[in-house]
């Protein structure tokens, strides 16, 4: 049987998944890459540092965890019925630590591409 505490779980991993597989491709072209549906074909795909930075950091990495953290929070505190309260403050601290994040993820996957790719010449 499904329970709140099943679907508090299962809800913001399904957002998740929705989010790197559907919505990330089609905002990537307006960027000039195109990205294949199936995210581990992804790591094939040579970026420059902008758009490794954007879109495999901010957008990707950064936005998909604000997604999972928030969902995660809203629906613990929902259906779950835990007594911390999503707030504001919450939202605005959750968006600006995983942006943070996706920043330097971007950055980090950048550097260890460029190096992979000199490395294996």
């Amino acid at each position: 049987m499904i329970t709140p505490q099943t679907l508090s779980l299962a809800l913001p991993f399904l957002l998740l998944v929705l989010w790197i597989v559907f919505v990330v491709p089609p905002l990537s072209i307006l960027f000039g890459v195109s990205l294949p549906l199936n995210p581990f074909k992804r790591r094939h795909v040579r970026l420059s540092l902008s758009q490794s930075i954007f879109l495999g950091g901010i957008l990707s990495y950064g936005a998909g965890m604000f997604i999972l953290t928030t969902s995660l929070e809203y629906f613990d505190w929902k259906l779950a019925g835990s007594p911390i309260p999503l707030t504001f403050g919450r939202i605005i601290l959750n968006v600006s630590l995983w942006l943070a994040f996706g920043y330097i993820f971007g950055l980090l996957s950048y550097v260890f591409q460029k190096n992979g790719s000199e490395t294996s010449r």
